[in-house]
C-alpha cells in the first residue's frame, strides 16, 4: 500500500514538474484561447431575447386542448407561425420564424408557457414574442368556434328531428280521437311515446345551451407580455472569454506533456539512471568558461563546479576499490558534451589525493586534451601504436606543477586511427600504465559517429559515459551504452554534464548548489595546484615511470 502511494505521489510530482517546466507554452495557449473567444465573440451578431407567459385555462373544451406539453407544440406550429408573419407584415417564410423560437411549460405541472423570442431587433424579438403567444389564443379560438358550430347543427339537427316525430305523434293522437272508441285504445301508447320526444328534446336543448357556455371560455390568456430587451443576451464576453480560458488550459497542458513525450533529452539524474540503468557518478553544473580549455577546478577551487569533480572523484575511487580496476574510458555519445574537460578536470582532482593518474589523449581525429595542459607533443598514443617508439617513458608527459598527474598526448594524426587502434600495442600500453599508475583516464573519441570508442572500450572493459544535460537525447545514449556493451565492456557510471537547476526543473530533484567555503583562504585544504599555462619545456617531457 504504502509503495503504491509512494508511486501515486512520485507520478503527481513529475505531472507537476513537466507543467513547471512547459509553463510559458501553457502560458501562451490559454492567452491566445482567450483572445481567439474574445475576438470571435466581438465579431458574433448581438441577439436580443423577448419572452412572453401565456396562461392556459384548462376548462375549455377538451376537443383540441390536451396539456401544456402539446399545447407548446402548437405554439411552434407552421399554423400560428403563418397567422404571425401575416399580422406582422413580416418578409419571411413561417418556417424561417419558427427558427428563433422557443415555447416551452414553465415547469413540469405547471399550466404556463414561456414564449421566447431571439432576433437581432429588440423590437421584432418583443412583437413576434407576443403575436405568437396572441396568434396561438386566436388560432386556438377559431378551432373552438369551428367545433362548437359543427357540434350545435348536430344538437340542432336531432332537435327538429324530435319535433317531426313529435308533430307525427300529436297527429296520430288527433286522429285517434276522432276515430272514436275504436282510436281510444291506441292514445295512451301514443302520448307515452309522446313524452319521451319531449323529453330528448328538453335534454337537447340543454346540451345545446351547456355547449355554448363551454366554448366561451377562453382558451388562456397573457399574464406577462414580452417587453423590449434593453441589452443583448449574447455573445456573453465573459462566459466566452471563461470557455476560451479553459479551452486554452486545456489545450495548452496537452500541448506541453506532447512537448514533454518528443523532447529526448534528459530531465535530470533520476531520468539518466533510469534510461541508461546506470549511476551517475557526478551531477556538473553548467559553467561559463572564458575560455574553450580552462579547467573549471583550476578556475574556480571551490565553486560547485569544482565540488562536482571531487564527487566524481570518490565516485570513480569507489568504483576502482569496489571491482578491482584502474583503467577507465570515459567518453560521450555525440561530440561536444563535455567529455574531454571531463578527464582534465577529474584527472587533476584524482591527483590532488595524492592517486598517481595518467591520461591519455585517445581521440586520433580531434585531439583537444593536450590543450588543457598546454602539452601539445607529436610523440604520443599514434607513435606507440605504430610501434616507433618502444619505451613508455618515453611518451608519458609529468606535469611540473601539478603532482601526481601524467599526460599522454594522441601525438601525430594518423590516417587510420580505427585500423591503429586495433593494434595489440594497445592493451599492452594500458597493462604497462595500471603497473605504475593508480588511475588511467583514457579519452577517446564520442562513440555514436566513429568507431574509435567502441575499440578502446574492447580493450578497456570499462566506460564512464558523458551526457549533457541540454543536448544528449535520451535515445542517442541508450544507443551509445549498447554500442559499449555490444563488443563485451560496460558502462560503470555516468555524469550528468552542464546541468543548469534554474531552468530545469524536472522530476523534483532538489538540487541545491552553493558554494561551502567562506572565503578563498581556505583554497589550501584542498591541496590543490592550478595548471602551469607554460607549455611543457624538452627538459620536463621525459618523467620517470615507477
Amino acid at each position: 500500500m504504502m509503495q503504491f502511494q509512494n508511486e501515486n505521489a512520485s507520478e503527481l510530482r513529475e505531472y507537476i514538474a513537466v507543467i513547471k517546466a512547459r509553463k510559458w507554452t501553457i502560458a501562451l495557449t490559454t492567452v491566445l484561447g482567450v483572445a481567439l473567444a474574445l475576438t470571435m465573440s466581438s465579431r458574433q451578431t448581438p441577439l436580443f431575447v423577448a419572452q412572453a407567459k401565456l396562461q392556459l385555462n384548462p376548462n375549455v373544451d377538451a376537443t383540441y386542448f390536451t396539456d401544456a406539453e402539446n399545447e407548446s407544440n402548437t405554439i411552434a406550429s407552421v399554423a400560428v407561425a403563418s397567422l404571425v408573419v401575416e399580422d406582422l407584415g413580416l418578409s419571411v417564410e413561417p418556417l424561417d420564424l419558427l427558427g428563433g423560437l422557443s415555447a416551452e411549460p414553465e415547469s413540469p405541472t405547471s399550466e404556463s408557457i414561456l414564449i421566447t423570442y431571439t432576433s437581432a431587433d429588440p423590437l421584432l424579438a418583443r412583437d413576434v414574442a407576443n403575436y405568437f403567444a396572441d396568434d396561438y389564443i386566436g388560432f386556438r379560438e377559431q378551432q373552438n368556434r369551428a367545433t362548437q358550430d359543427a357540434k350545435r347543427r348536430v344538437f340542432e339537427d336531432r332537435i327538429a328531428q324530435e319535433r317531426e316525430t313529435f308533430t307525427r305523434l300529436t297527429e296520430k293522437i288527433a286522429l285517434a280521437q276522432r276515430q272514436g272508441q275504436a282510436g281510444l285504445s291506441k292514445i295512451p301508447a301514443l302520448e307515452s311515446r309522446r313524452a319521451f320526444v319531449t323529453s330528448n328534446i328538453q335534454i337537447l336543448r340543454q346540451d345545446l345551451n351547456d355547449l355554448a357556455t363551454t366554448f366561451e371560455a377562453k382558451v388562456g390568456e397573457i399574464t406577462r407580455p414580452a417587453t423590449t430587451p434593453g441589452s443583448p443576451s449574447s455573445p456573453n464576453h465573459t462566459s466566452n472569454a471563461i470557455l476560451g480560458l479553459l479551452a486554452g488550459l486545456i489545450l495548452g497542458t496537452g500541448i506541453a506533456f506532447l512537448q514533454e513525450r518528443l523532447d529526448d533529452r534528459f530531465r535530470g539524474r533520476p531520468d539518466v539512471e533510469r534510461s541508461l540503468e546506470a549511476p551517475v557518478l557526478a551531477t556538473v553544473p553548467k559553467f561559463q568558461h572564458k575560455r574553450g580549455t580552462e579547467l573549471s577546478i583550476s578556475v574556480d577551487p571551490s565553486g560547485i563546479v569544482s565540488e562536482a569533480y571531487r564527487n566524481l572523484r570518490t565516485g570513480v575511487q569507489f568504483l576502482a576499490s569496489q571491482r578491482d580496476i584502474q583503467s577507465f574510458l570515459v567518453t560521450s555519445p555525440s561530440a561536444h558534451e563535455g567529455k574531454t574537460s571531463t578527464v582534465a578536470n577529474l584527472g587533476i582532482a584524482i591527483s590532488q589525493v595524492g592517486l598517481r593518474v595518467v591520461l591519455i589523449s585517445g581521440d586520433l581525429r580531434r585531439p583537444q586534451l593536450e590543450k588543457y595542459f598546454h602539452a601539445e607533443s607529436d610523440v604520443g598514443l599514434s607513435t606507440w601504436l605504430l610501434g616507433e617508439e618502444d619505451q613508455i617513458e618515453h611518451i608519458v608527459l609529468e606535469h611540473p606543477d601539478i603532482p601526481n598527474l601524467s599526460l599522454i598526448t594522441s601525438g601525430r594524426i594518423p590516417s587510420n586511427p580505427a585500423e591503429l587502434l586495433t593494434s595489440p600495442r594497445l592493451p599492452e600500453l594500458v597493462k604497462t600504465l595500471e603497473e605504475s599508475f593508480d588511475i588511467v583516464l583514457f579519452d577517446s573519441p564520442p562513440v555514436l559517429p566513429v568507431a574509435d570508442a567502441v575499440i578502446i572500450a574492447s580493450h578497456l572493459r570499462n566506460a564512464i559515459l558523458i551526457v549533457d544535460a541540454a543536448s544528449t537525447g535520451r535515445s542517442a545514449a541508450i544507443h551509445a551504452k549498447e554500442q559499449i556493451e555490444r563488443v563485451g565492456a560496460q558502462v560503470l557510471g555516468c555524469v550528468l554534464n552542464a546541468f543548469d537547476p534554474t531552468s530545469t526543473p524536472y522530476y523534483y530533484e532538489p538540487y541545491r548548489y552553493s558554494n561551502y567555503y567562506a572565503s578563498a583562504t581556505d583554497d589550501s585544504n584542498h591541496g590543490h595546484v592550478e595548471p602551469d599555462p607554460r607549455p611543457l619545456a624538452d627538459s620536463e617531457q621525459r618523467p620517470s615511470v615507477r
